[in-house]
């Protein structure tokens, strides 16, 4: 549902720069579509068999429509993180599995008057991801691969640098983690 968002803010972005190019607003659109491409083209993040994940399940919203936000978030992440790679390289995912922190229990098993289901967060439910990975140059020669199964099993213990209304700050973290110790300078 959120994919038609993204490509139509893409297409907006993109037919602004036919404007004059004179224009300030021009140059500033043209850069701006640009670094989206850009960022866009850094990552390629294959999720195999979603439904068969650990646990991407939705408190109160449909299973697929939460699977598609979850993973659109996680995806701009890796753009983000991506985005400190040298230019021309491409770094690409081929996910197996991803158990998000927590667990999904009926509200009225929690105590709470309710007819909703609940993400409850305890120590024990720590996050996970497996994935393979290759980063490629631009010629698609292979930089680096590998296979990871991430768990942070002190997810609750350590600083986290994304915001506490962020539904997926413990899986960021950990790809945060990955990423720097994965790519570091």
């Amino acid at each position: 549902m959120r994919k038609p968002i993204q490509l139509t803010c893409l297409s907006l972005l993109l037919s602004a720069t036919t404007l004059p190019a004179n224009a300030a607003t021009d140059i500033t659109s043209e850069n701006s579509a640009n670094n989206l491409q850009a960022e866009i083209s850094r990552v390629q993040i294959e999720w195999q068999d979603p439904t068969s994940y650990s646990d991407v399940r939705a408190a109160n919203q449909s299973r697929k429509h939460f699977r598609e936000k979850t993973f659109n978030r996680l995806e701009k992440h890796l753009e983000k993180l991506a985005s400190k790679l040298p230019d021309g390289q491409t770094l690409k995912l081929s996910v197996t599995d991803l158990d998000l922190a927590g667990r999904v229990w009926p509200g009225s098993f929690m105590g709470l008057n309710t007819a909703g289901d609940v993400r409850i967060v305890k120590r024990v439910d720590f996050p996970s991801m497996q994935f393979s990975y290759t980063l490629v140059d631009a010629q698609n020669s292979v930089i680096k691969t590998g296979e990871e199964k991430l768990r942070d099993l002190s997810f609750q213990d350590r600083a986290n640098r994304h915001f506490r209304s962020d539904a997926l700050r413990y899986e960021k973290r950990m790809l945060d983690d990955w990423f720097g110790k994965t790519f570091k300078d």
